[in-house]
């Protein structure tokens, strides 16, 4: 897709602005960031840029990989000893939002379960206030927020980017989220207005194509 639209860009057939975002490989650690500097002096100009680094942190609650403070619990309600896992480990990852919120990157986190949010939140938190704010950094999907987490969106200036279409009552949510998270995770999902009554900025999705 990147070669695409620099093409696309190049030949003068691009009708809007596209800001595009880099995908951080986990596998890749810390030394990859000279590639995604590389690739946004790439698109530098023109209707196409490419000033925004994606990282993936957790996986789905369905899956039982969303990243959660807590154990998921079996179909009797009791908990398991699995309670999902971090993509990228706090201290990696803390190391990667300095220096690429220092070379001016703006961060799209995908981050799913309580835990992802809050390693978000705290790497995030310990960037420059000036610069962090100036950045817009969004943390996306946003199914379930401890409730200590909650006013640190606002604080930080921390873009919350939902997908309204996910936060309702159907055969997914009944069958595959709710008995596995217990009544009082259920109660952190997709918590929208409480955010907005916070003074948070907000932003919407719909997470094409997979929605």
């Amino acid at each position: 897709a990147f070669g695409t639209y620099l093409m696309a860009a190049d030949y003068g057939m691009l009708d809007s602005h596209v800001v595009g975002a880099l995908w951080w490989d986990r596998d890749r650690g810390l030394g990859q960031i000279d590639d995604l500097l590389a690739r946004r002096e790439q698109a530098n100009d023109g209707r196409f840029r490419a000033t925004t680094v994606k990282i993936m942190l957790d996986g789905v609650c369905e899956t039982f990989t969303a990243a959660m403070s807590a154990p998921y619990l079996d179909r009797s309600g009791h908990p398991t000893d699995h309670s999902g896992r971090l993509f990228i480990e706090p201290e990696e990852l803390a190391e990667a939002v300095r220096r690429l919120g220092a070379a001016g990157f703006q961060l799209h986190f995908h981050a799913i379960g309580d835990l992802a949010v809050s390693t978000a939140l705290d790497a995030l938190a310990a960037l420059p206030d000036d610069e962090r704010r100036a950045a817009r950094h969004h943390l996306a999907h946003l199914q379930f927020i401890t409730p200590r987490d909650m006013a640190r969106f606002a604080g930080l200036g921390v873009v919350a980017n939902f997908q309204p279409l996910w936060a309702c009552a159907e055969i997914q949510m009944e069958e595959l989220t709710l008995p596995f998270v217990g009544a009082e995770r259920a109660l952190w999902q997709y918590q929208i207005g409480s955010l907005l009554g916070r003074g948070t900025r907000m932003a919407f999705g719909s997470d094409w194509p997979v929605s």
